[in-house]
Parts: C-alpha cells; structure tokens; sequence
C-alpha cells in the first residue's frame, strides 16, 4: 500500500502537474476562463478581489493537500504499533480558526468599501439607460429610441414577445 502511495505522490501527481501546466500554457482566445473585459474601472477593483480570493483558495488547498499528504506516510499503519489517542492542541485550533475568521473579515471589509465606492462614484453625463429584465439563466435589454429615451413602462403591455 505505501508503494502505491508513494507511485501516486511521485509518478501520477507530476505528470498530471506537467499536463496542466501545458494545458495553461495554451494561447486562447476570447478570455474563456475568467471574467469578461471590463468596461468600467469598478470592474477592475471587482477583478482585484476575484484574483485575491483565488490566489488564497490555490494556497489553501495546496498546503492543506501537502499536510494531508505528510500525514498519511508519516502515522500510516504498521505492523505491532497500535494507535493512541491524542486530545490534540487547543493553541493551533485557537489560530487555524482565527486566521480564516481574519481573512474573512479583511475580504468582506475590502468588499464593502469597493461596492460603496463603486455606488458612490457619480454617473457619466452622457451615460446611456438601460432597463434590463433577468430571469433565469438569461437577461434581456431595452435600450432608448432614437430620441434617447425610455418608453413608457406598462404592466399591461408585457406579453411573452415584449418583457418590458
């Protein structure tokens, strides 16, 4: 079993390490995997968060792999030793639960503070308005006329063909 463990870290993890890297490596077009091109400076405080978030989320999950790892060659079974039980370490739970509590709070701090901003900020002169109607996995836009403005809104107009 330990063989097999270790072909595992040692054969399949890099190999799957290097075609990943590879895949990455690809020239795309179109920026298929991330958010769409910003049109506004808000959307890029929005993508600052979205890289920070992702950056701890990738960092996480390697050192939580990598001590899951460690720990299951370090304590794996053997033969004549039996297992004990350890109460465990109330100063380590004590900061493995402050430190993401901490995060948490900075990320929803730095959130709030970008959104205000971003409500705050005065609208364009020449801005255009759009009415939108969302619905499930779907939006739909009614743009101005010619004369750059919105149509009476009727509830007794709305039909399957007119959403607005």
């Amino acid at each position: 079993m330990f063989r097999s463990l270790l072909r595992f870290v040692f054969v399949f993890v890099p190999v799957f390490a290097l075609l990943a890297m590879t895949a990455a490596a690809e020239t795309h077009t179109g920026n298929i995997f991330w958010a769409p091109q910003n049109a506004t400076t808000g959307g890029q405080k929005i993508d600052e968060i979205l890289y920070v978030i992702t950056v701890l989320t990738a960092i996480v999950f390697v050192l939580t792999n990598a001590v899951f790892i460690y720990y299951l060659v370090k304590y794996r079974r053997k033969k004549g030793v039996k297992a004990h039980y350890c109460h465990g370490n109330n100063k380590l739970e004590i900061f493995w639960t402050l430190l993401p509590t901490v995060i948490f709070i900075a990320l929803v701090i730095w959130s709030i503070r970008v959104w205000n901003e971003l409500l705050e900020s005065p609208i364009a002169s020449d801005a255009l308005e759009v009415e939108i109607v969302a619905y499930q996995f779907g939006w739909d836009f009614l743009y101005p006329g010619g004369d750059g403005k919105l149509g009476a809104s009727d509830v007794r107009l709305i039909t399957p063909d007119n959403k607005f």
